[in-house]
């Protein structure tokens, strides 16, 4: 139910309100309950510093130190590719690092932006002359159709249809958009865990190396790109409106967010590609710890595997991520044209990447069979259900 629909008189009972207003035992519950409408100020860190902190994080620590491991077994026993695999593993850290602070930036910008647009105070009058009284609120409301001029001229925002509901819409458009920001952050780290892993599986475990720079940044900015911006399109929740409003010191990019797209689906997205390496590896009857070409039939299938695993898992990602605790079912699949171009689009291009000879040259891959198709496609399903499965453990806890 959207409130901006209803008449007066339904608003009104949705609130719990009435045209007198609230007395003022009312109004002091409902502040204390739900707060101050306002947000406060966070202390931001320089922008050096947290560019810098994205090269010192946990996870850029153990690549650092794998890079480390990479170079001193290089001076130990050269001649076995460790002092490539040090330079990928340093390009890797650098690129995801820029990437990463570059995303965050521009997100906290448009979070800022919106910010400056919510008011302490806010008063919409309608006599004849307002002027005064709109200079002293934050945000001065004037009405478009039976509003003076003069209080028009004062006012900051101008209803040209003289109907309160508009402002209702813009509310929700701005809660719309703080969502959709959100969904972005999720469903983009996701895929950086699985391209980290397998790095730090390749000394221990004796594999081929299972990525290469140019393919992790062909998930990156090639078949991630579409979808990620196509959820920053998708409509308002119908229930937003529905919601108190958030905590003045919530953060845009929140513990639990990192901690559901690094931590969670990022896991399963790792555990997969690495099945799929190793599938594809038993099925040639690799020799374990046997070190391959980087041209290799058996070392590009493999690298193509893990490549495929992430983009199928990404496909269904996007649509998990659609939202943080209602069920895939409840969102349905429709609804947002433009998710479903961007995935035509990803799929696109994994398809050119992996099953012709350009797609091959530049980004070192080869052609996979259709059972490692199905094994990524049985992975990115089985993700789906334990994604569910933690949504609803969410929605029985809190009730929601």
């Amino acid at each position: 139910m959207r409130i901006h629909s209803l008449s007066a008189e339904q608003a009104l009972a949705s609130l719990n309100n009435s045209a007198d207003g609230l007395d003022a035992t009312e109004a002091a519950r409902r502040l204390a309950e739900y707060g101050a409408n306002h947000l406060e100020e966070v202390e931001r860190q320089h922008l050096l510093l947290r560019f810098a902190q994205e090269f010192t994080h946990f996870f850029a620590l153990i690549l650092w130190i794998g890079a480390l491991l990479a170079f001193v077994a290089e001076h130990f026993d050269p001649g076995q590719g460790m002092a490539r695999l040090g330079v990928a593993i340093v390009g890797v850290v650098i690129i995801n690092g820029i990437f990463s602070f570059w995303r965050e930036y521009k997100a906290e910008r448009a979070v800022e932006a919106l910010r400056q647009l919510l008011p302490q105070k806010v008063r919409a009058l309608r006599a004849v002359n307002d002027a005064p009284a709109l200079k002293t609120a934050d945000i001065g409301i004037a009405m478009g159709i039976s509003g003076t001029d003069v209080a028009k001229e004062a006012a900051d925002l101008i209803l040209l249809d003289d109907n309160f509901a508009s402002i209702v819409a813009a509310i929700e458009e701005g809660r719309a958009v703080f969502e959709n920001i959100r969904k972005f952050l999720t469903y983009m780290p996701s895929s950086n865990t699985p391209e980290l892993v397998p790095y730090l599986a390749f000394v221990p475990l004796r594999i081929p190396l299972p990525l290469t720079i140019i393919q992790i940044l062909a998930v990156d900015l090639g078949t991630d790109m579409l979808p990620a911006l196509a959820l920053g399109a998708e409509k308002p929740d119908p229930a937003v409106m529905q919601r108190p409003p958030r905590a003045p010191n919530e953060r845009l990019l929140s513990w639990g967010l990192i901690a559901r797209a690094y931590l969670f689906l990022g896991v399963l997205e790792a555990v997969a590609a690495m099945l799929a390496i190793f599938y594809v590896l038993d099925a040639a009857c690799w020799p374990y710890g046997q070190l391959l070409g980087r041209f290799d039939p058996v070392c590009l299938q493999a690298t193509s595997a893990c490549l495929a695993t992430i983009v199928v898992m990404q496909v269904i990602n996007v649509f998990l991520c659609r939202h943080p605790r209602r069920s895939l079912l409840a969102c349905g699949f429709g609804g947002n044209g433009y998710l479903w171009l961007g995935i035509v689009a990803e799929l696109a291009v994994i398809v050119l990447i992996l099953y012709t000879p350009s797609g091959n040259w530049l980004f070192g891959t080869a052609a996979i069979g259709g059972t490692t198709w199905l094994l990524a496609i049985a992975c990115a399903a089985l993700m789906c259900v334990l994604e569910e499965l933690r949504k609803l453990l969410i929605r029985q806890t809190t009730g929601a």
